[in-house]
């Protein structure tokens, strides 16, 4: 398995929430900036996409609603 960065925008929760959050999903950090916030995750997964779907599970099973995911790509470094 692979280990996938992504970043999945949510409306504001609780801290309840977030603490339900940690519980849940050892491999998020929850933050915020400019108003909004978001999940960061570092997912083992088969494929991106299991990653993200398995992802999006736990939020919805917390009542959470995914708002937008964002992909981490790797930079390359020139050669």
């Amino acid at each position: 398995m692979e280990t996938y960065e992504f970043t999945i925008d949510i409306p504001e929760i609780d801290d309840d929430t977030i603490d339900s959050l940690a519980g849940r999903c050892p491999d998020s950090g929850v933050g915020t900036c400019n108003g909004g916030t978001f999940v960061d995750f570092d997912r083992q997964a088969k494929s991106l996409g299991d990653a993200i779907d398995s992802a999006i599970a736990d939020l919805e099973a917390l009542g959470i609603h995914a708002v937008r995911v964002t992909v981490d790509v790797p930079q390359q470094a020139a050669s």
